[in-house]
């Protein structure tokens, strides 16, 4: 079970990287993306009951660990942000303001790289006041910056 475990992360990660989507619609998966990759969808039809049990049964670690990191995270953001609107040329709050967006966005890197099933915003809270974006909504922030500029051109 452990390879298969290992076999199935390594191909989510490689479709991630690729640009291919994978999404859950009821009994089956939606995979959108990059066409040139037929390798990775052959993987991913080989996988697919794996692959849909994964990403409908997502580890108990990203909830009880990361998830919690992540909501700490942006409450010490929000904090600190009160605190600078106070006094905003403390140097100190700066700096741990910019400490706090960097192991925030490693955290979730983490996450996504440990645990490649898991999609979708961690927090529920990426359009709040806090500079910081999860892996899912700064791409889908980009996707959507993307076709504006189509449009205006």
């Amino acid at each position: 079970m452990e390879q298969s475990n290992d076999n199935l992360r390594r191909v989510l990660l490689k479709a991630q990287q690729a640009d291919i989507n994978i999404e859950v619609d009821g009994d089956s998966l939606l995979v959108r993306g990059n066409p040139d990759r037929q390798d990775i969808y052959d993987e991913i039809r080989e996988l697919k009951p794996e692959i849909l049990y994964a990403l409908q049964n997502i580890p108990d670690a990203v909830y009880s660990y990361y998830i919690p990191r992540l909501e700490k995270g942006i409450g010490l953001m929000e904090e600190c942000l009160t605190r600078l609107k106070k006094d905003p040329d403390n140097e100190k709050l700066h700096m741990f303001l910019v400490s706090c967006m960097h192991k925030w966005a490693m955290v979730d890197e983490e996450m996504r790289r440990v645990f490649p099933e898991f999609t979708g915003c961690p927090v529920d809270t990426c359009n709040s006041s806090v500079p910081v974006r999860c892996v899912h909504c700064a791409t889908e922030l980009r996707k959507l910056d993307w076709k504006k500029l189509q449009e205006l051109t």
